[in-house]
C-alpha cells in the first residue's frame, strides 16, 4: 500500500475517460471519483494517522472539490483555527478550507509533504499543487490530445495509449552532466514534472504552470546572538520531530548513522517517544566505514532501542532494475541502493521511520545565499556581453562549478566529455538555481519514495517549513559547515563523545567499487554489449571509460565509477520504460553477464 494519484481532465468537455486503473485497485483504501464528467480521479493513501482517507472533499455551494495525497504534519494547528469538526475532518477537508481562505498560497500554511488537486467546476478550472519541497513524490503530467493526464507514478501515465515512449535527448544530457534532470523536465519526451512552489492551472482549454511566491518570514530575536539562535533552532527541531511522531499509528523507528543529521533526530525523538523504538543502519565491511562508530553510538546513547543493521556486499546492484522500476527514474546517486536495503530491512519492524535527509540541502542551498550568487551571475552575464572577454570566459566555463557547493555532486561527465561520447549534438545544459535546489531535494527524497514501496511512511524533520525558513536567514558563519547544527547536537551529548560523530568527508561508494571482480566484469561486459548505449553513444567512449576504471585510484576512481554507474542506470531505465522489459528479465540479463564473467575469470 502506498500513496497514489492518477487523474484525467477533459480540456474541452465531452469525450470518454481511459480505463486505466491502479494495479491494486481492489484495496479498500483506493477510491475512484468522476466529477462533472470532466475530471476522473483515482486515489490511494497509506493511512498512518487520522485524516488520511482516500476521499474527495466537496463544497457544492462554492462549486469546489479537493483531494490530497501525502502528509499534513501541522494538522492539529490547522484544525484549531478551522471550523471543521476535528473528529471527522479529513486532510482533503482541510485543504478545501485553506484554498477558500488563501487560494494558491495554501501551501505556505500546510507544513508537510503533499500533492493536491482542486477543481472549481463553476469556473471550469483545475489546479494541481506541489508542496514547498516536492518531497512527497513527483507529480508527472502530459497533454494528450484533448485531455490533461497526471499521476504521482510515471508508470500510470506510460500506460496511457496516446503517450509515446520516447527519450528527451536534451534531458539525457542534463542527467549525465549533473546526475539529475531539471525539476520541470523528465527523461520522457512529452512528460513533465511539476516543480515545488508551483501550480499547474488548466482553464479555457489551456495549461499553464506558475510559480507561487510566499511572503518572507523574519527570525525571532537577534540574528547575531549564537546562543539565542541555538535555543531557537533546538526549539524548532523539537517541534518538527514532535509533529512527525504525534498521532501516529504503528511502530516508529529511525535511520541511524554516525552523522549529525540522524542522531539529532534520534535524540529529540527519544524525548518524545514513550515506547521502545527501532534503529536501522546500512554499512559495509570496509575497516574505515562508519558502521563501527554507529554501533558504539547505539551502545552509549540508545541502549533501549532495538538496533538492526545490514551489511552491503556490492551484489545489491543486481537489483537495480527493481529499484529503478519502483522510482521511475535512472539513478546517479548510489545512496538510493542503501535506502533500498534499509527499507527492505525495516519493513518487518516499523510502520514509520524518521530520516536525516535534506539537512545538507537546507543549510547549504538557502534563499539568502541564492541572492548573492544571482548578483554574481548577473555581473558575469554583463561582462560576457563585451566580446573582448568572451574567449577567456569560454575557457573558464568548463572548469567553473555549474551548481552551488554542497548541492549536488560534480563528479559526473563534463560538457567536453559528452561532446565526444554522445552521437548527437545538443544545446549546452543550463538551469536556474531554483531548479537545482528543487531537483536535488527530489533526489534526496527518492529515499522517501523507496520507503513507501515497502509500506513505510518516511518522515524528515529537516523538511519542515519553519525549520527551512529559520535556517534560510541564519548568518553565513552559522550555516557554513552546518555549525549551528553541530552545536545543537553537541549541546545534547557529553564533550568526550563529540569525536564519535565526526563524519569523514567523501561520496558514497558505488557497488562497482566493491571487491567483487566477477560482478564488476560482468556488468562492464553488459555495458560494452548494450544496444541501448550503442543507440545514443559512441561505444569506443564507453570502452575507454571502462579501461580508465582499471587504472584509476582515489577520488579519480570515484568519478569514473559514478560515470559508469550512471550509464548502467540509463541502460536499465531505457529497457524498463522505453522497451517495456520486466525488471526480472533485466535482472536475469545482469546476472547472466556476471556468471559469464565469473567463468571467464576462472
Amino acid at each position: 500500500m502506498r500513496d497514489l494519484m492518477y487523474g484525467e481532465f477533459l480540456l474541452h468537455g465531452g469525450g470518454q475517460f481511459a480505463t486505466r486503473q491502479f494495479a491494486d485497485q481492489e484495496s479498500a483504501d483506493a477510491s475512484l471519483f468522476v466529477i462533472e464528467d470532466r475530471l476522473k480521479l483515482q486515489l490511494q493513501r497509506m493511512a498512518r494517522r487520522a485524516g488520511q482517507e482516500a476521499k474527495i472533499a466537496t463544497d457544492d455551494t462554492a462549486g469546489l472539490a479537493a483531494a490530497v495525497v501525502g502528509e499534513v504534519h501541522n494538522r492539529r494547528e490547522l484544525l484549531a483555527s478551522s471550523s471543521r469538526d476535528p473528529l471527522h475532518a479529513s486532510d482533503a477537508d482541510l485543504l478545501l478550507s485553506l484554498y477558500q481562505e488563501s487560494g494558491l498560497r495554501l501551501s505556505d500554511r500546510i507544513n508537510g509533504l503533499f500533492t493536491a488537486v482542486i477543481y472549481d467546476w463553476r469556473q471550469d478550472t483545475l489546479v494541481l499543487l506541489q508542496d514547498r519541497f516536492s518531497g512527497q513524490q513527483s507529480l508527472f503530467w502530459a497533454v494528450c490530445g484533448d485531455r490533461l493526464v497526471f499521476a504521482t507514478d510515471v508508470s500510470l501515465l506510460l500506460n496511457y495509449h496516446d503517450l509515446a515512449r520516447e527519450v528527451d535527448l536534451h534531458a539525457l544530457k542534463y542527467f549525465l552532466v549533473y546526475s539529475f534532470v531539471p525539476a520541470d523536465r523528465t527523461l520522457f519526451a512529452g512528460i513533465r514534472k511539476l516543480p515545488s512552489d508551483h501550480a499547474l492551472l488548466c482553464r479555457d482549454g489551456g495549461v499553464t504552470v506558475q510559480e507561487i511566491r510566499y511572503p518572507r518570514t523574519r527570525l525571532r530575536g537577534s540574528t547575531r546572538d549564537p546562543d539565542r539562535l541555538l535555543a531557537d533552532y533546538l526549539d524548532l527541531m523539537r517541534k518538527s520531530v514532535a509533529r512527525r511522531v504525534e498521532d501516529t499509528e504503528g511502530e516508529i523507528g529511525f535511520a541511524l548513522s554516525a552523522g549529525f543529521d540522524t542522531n539529532l533526530n534520534a535524540l529529540l525523538a527519544s524525548e518524545v517517544l514513550e515506547q521502545p523504538s527501532h534503529a536501522f543502519s546500512v554499512g559495509t565491511a570496509e575497516p574505515e566505514h562508519e558502521i563501527g562508530r554507529t554501533r558504539e553510538i547505539v551502545r552509549r546513547f540508545y541502549p533501549h532501542i532495538a538496533y538492526h543493521e545490514y551489511m552491503v556486499t556490492g551484489r545489491e546492484i543486481l537489483e537495480l532494475p527493481r529499484i529503478i522500476h519502483l522510482l521511475g527514474v535512472p539513478l546517479a546517486e548510489p545512496g538510493i541502493i542503501l535506502a533500498y536495503c534499509l527499507s527492505r530491512m525495516a519493513q518487518e519492524h516499523v510502520d514509520v521511520i524518521l530520516g536525516g535527509e535534506a539537512a545538507d540541502q537546507i543549510f547549504y542551498v538557502v534563499p539568502r545565499a541564492m541572492w548573492a550568487r544571482r548578483a554574481q551571475w548577473w555581473l558575469r552575464a554583463s561582462v560576457r556581453r563585451l566580446s573582448i572577454f568572451r574567449p577567456l570566459i569560454e575557457r573558464r566555463r568548463e572548469s567553473r562549478a555549474a551548481v552551488p557547493a554542497g548541492a549536488v555532486s560534480t563528479t559526473y561527465f563534463t560538457e567536453s566529455e559528452l561532446s565526444e561520447l554522445l552521437k548527437t549534438e545538443h544545446p549546452r545544459v543550463a538551469t536556474s538555481e531554483k531548479h537545482i535546489y528543487d531537483t536535488v531535494l527530489r533526489y534526496c527524497l527518492l529515499k522517501k519514495t523507496m520507503h513507501r514501496f515497502f509500506g513505510i511512511s518516511a518522515r524528515f524533520p529537516y523538511l519542515d517549513a519553519d525549520v527551512r525558513d529559520f535556517v534560510g536567514q541564519l548568518p553565513y558563519e552559522l550555516r557554513q559547515n552546518k555549525i549551528l547544527h553541530r552545536r545543537a547536537l553537541w549541546s545534547l551529548i557529553p564533550a568526550d563523545a563529540h569525536a564519535l560523530f565526526d563524519k569523514k568527508p567523501g561520496a558514497t561508494a558505488t557497488p562497482l567499487q566493491f571487491e567483487d571482480r566477477s560482478l564488476r566484469s560482468g556488468l562492464f561486459a553488459h555495458l560494452r554489449a548494450s544496444e541501448v548505449l550503442a543507440g545514443h553513444m559512441h561505444m569506443s567512449g564507453v570502452s575507454e571509460l571502462i579501461e580508465e576504471y582499471d587504472m584509476a585510484s582515489g577520488m579519480e576512481l570515484q568519478v569514473v565509477a559514478n560515470k559508469l554507474f550512471s550509464l548502467l542506470s540509463f541502460d536499465v531505465w531505457y529497457r524498463l520504460f522505453i522497451m517495456g522489459q520486466a525488471p526480472e528479465e533485466i535482472m536475469l540479463q545482469l546476472g547472466s553477464a556476471d556468471k559469464t564473467a565469473s567463468y571467464m575469470l576462472a
